[in-house]
């Protein structure tokens, strides 16, 4: 028993040390968490082909950003069906947290209030972005994710092939 303890913890010990000394290389530019971006640059990192973290039943999926104005997203579960939604999407950077709403189709047809998908957004770095959506339409304040949180989307630049 005590020789199982001492490994557990010389082993916890060796990995704390080993990602202190030997990071892991970061995908892109990381960002400071004191560093405010811009909205000119904010808008730069959003837009572009972005991979969609798998999670659970669903595969990895896709968030194309365009122009400033439109998007699609297309997610699959294991069994293969999926589902791509267009529309416009509303980015607003003048806040502490960073604000995206997915509208299914036009954000200024009558109703889409309802069909909107309304979240938050944070770089973590040029390649790397996080958005956690509200489940009942409300802005949220924080981040907070939770292991297989349907609501929230880790998402990573996709490699021009």
């Amino acid at each position: 028993m005590k020789k199982s303890i001492i490994f557990v913890l010389s082993l916890s010990v060796f990995l704390f040390a080993s990602s202190v000394f030997f990071p892991s290389p970061a995908q892109g530019t990381p960002l400071q968490s004191s560093e405010r971006i811009g909205p000119e640059e904010a808008l730069s990192l959003l837009i572009g082909e972005w991979i969609i973290a798998p999670m659970d039943d669903l595969k990895p999926g896709e968030l194309i950003v365009k122009d400033g104005k439109n998007y699609s997203m297309t997610r699959w579960d294991d069994q293969g069906v999926g589902a791509t939604i267009t529309g416009e999407y509303q980015f607003d950077v003048s806040g502490e947290i960073f604000a995206i709403d997915f509208c299914l189709g036009e954000c200024s047809q009558p109703g889409s209030e309802w069909t909107t998908q309304v979240g938050i957004l944070r770089f973590i770095s040029e390649d790397e972005m996080e958005i956690q959506f509200s489940p009942d339409g409300t802005r949220l304040t924080q981040f907070t994710p939770k292991d297989n949180d349907l609501y929230f989307l880790r998402l990573t630049r996709k490699k021009a092939s």
